[in-house]
């Protein structure tokens, strides 16, 4: 029997090309490869990115440690104790604490004596001159408390009559001191007519003050219900402003704290406590946080001073932090007289036992002159230039001979140095 043809059953078609994969496996190695690049343009941009901002970075950072006092102080001190720094992450400031700044003696309370002094001018034209001290516009002395969170200020009056150290017992306005011997002489004076011994002193010119104050963009504060105008040619100051809540800039500040011509010497204390709390307010307001290390770059390039760029930064940063409770302003209880300011012992030595002498109440001693004494020593030395002959010859016409530097009556009246 012969054997039938029959069709072979179909086969499953094989690729022609052996081990090459099937579609979806392509598919599937298409995406893989696609990642793969994608993540490897990733890795590279993020790279760059990483190496451009370490450059940015070192770049700026070597700008600023080489320009900048302030960084470069931050920068080591930060470096210098990791560990506080680790343990307050969030305070950029951590570094500049008392009790790694400040000797022992100080990292519980100091006293610190703040000038803000005038400009010398010359007898003959309105140019400062270069290389002197001028006499001290405003004068204020603070307790700070580190223990204790505290800081307590005291405004003496520039026109406060005192005896200054090593100039023959005469009496002179407080704010000659500083005209006479600078910061130290001034220290001198505070310590010998109010007891008051100060471990530092601060010392910044109007200029610089106008630079501090324009580094934070101003300060708001309420200048009161009545304007203040004053035009003074001499000493470059122009003041107007309308009463009312208003915007200072570095120069209206400036008069704001100094102009007196409208009131007297005690209201412009006043003006300087109200502007030490609307400074302090915009100093702890966080939109002026970044602009603080260009105004202490004004104060450290600007200052005179003997505390390092380091202790002022602790104090910066210890006074950030002291809540308003805490922060007593006040001014020496004050008579005022005809050219003179005269403290008011009793109170003023109440007042100056509750600031700087808590612990020890009866250490404060007063040693400043009186009204009496100052007719007294006005009428002996009116006697011995021969002012009184004068005075009865021509009574209406009375001027006191006086030499250049003891100044009696026409140029106290001009400038207010000293009382002989």
């Amino acid at each position: 029997m012969e054997p039938t043809d029959r069709p072979e059953p179909e086969r499953p078609q094989q690729n022609e090309t052996p081990g090459a994969a099937s579609p979806e496996s392509a598919t599937s190695s298409a995406k893989v490869k696609r990642r793969r690049t994608l993540w490897r343009v990733v890795k590279s941009a993020v790279l760059f990115g990483f190496v451009l901002a370490s450059l940015v970075i070192g770049a700026t950072v070597g700008y600023l440690h080489r320009t900048s006092d302030v960084f470069r102080v931050w920068w080591d001190e930060t470096r210098a104790h990791p560990v506080t720094v680790i343990k307050h992450p969030t305070d950029p400031l951590a570094a500049f604490r008392p009790e790694l700044q400040l000797p022992a003696q100080s990292q519980h309370t100091a006293n610190i004596l703040l000038i803000g002094a005038d400009s010398d001018y010359s007898e003959t034209q309105p140019v400062a001159l270069k290389n002197t001290h001028g006499r001290s516009d405003a004068l204020m002395v603070l307790r700070v408390d580190f223990d204790n969170n505290q800081i307590n200020v005291l405004s003496i009056p520039r026109d406060t009559a005192v005896f200054i150290p090593h100039y023959d017992n005469k009496i002179h306005k407080i704010n000659a001191a500083h005209a006479f011997g600078g910061p130290t002489l001034t220290q001198q004076t505070v310590e010998s007519a109010f007891g008051i011994h100060t471990d530092y002193y601060l010392s910044l010119n109007f200029d610089a003050f106008q630079k501090v104050v324009d580094a934070i963009d101003g300060v708001d504060l309420d200048v009161g219900p009545l304007p203040l105008d004053y035009d003074d040619n001499w000493g470059k100051l122009h003041i107007h402003l309308k009463p009312g809540m208003q915007h200072l800039t570095g120069y209206t500040a400036m008069g704001y704290v100094r102009i007196r011509h409208n009131d007297s010497d005690l209201h412009r204390a006043e003006r300087q406590h109200a502007f030490i709390e609307a400074m302090r307010a915009k100093i702890m307001n966080r939109d002026t946080f970044g602009k603080l290390p260009n105004a202490l770059n004004q104060v450290t390039q600007n200052i005179d001073s003997d505390l390092t760029t380091a202790q002022q930064l602790t104090l910066v940063n210890f006074a950030r932090n002291v809540p308003k409770t805490n922060l007593q302003v006040a001014t020496l209880p004050s008579t005022v007289g005809r050219s003179l300011v005269y403290a008011n012992v009793p109170e003023s030595e109440k007042l100056i036992s509750r600031l700087f002498f808590a612990d020890s109440p009866d250490a404060v001693t007063i040693h400043v002159p009186d009204p009496p004494q100052v007719a007294a020593r006005r009428s002996l030395v009116a006697r011995s230039n021969g002012s009184v002959h004068r005075r009865r010859r021509r009574r209406r016409h009375f001027a006191p001979v006086v030499s250049p530097r003891e100044t009696l009556g026409l140029r106290e009246a001009k400038r207010g140095d000293s009382l002989s």
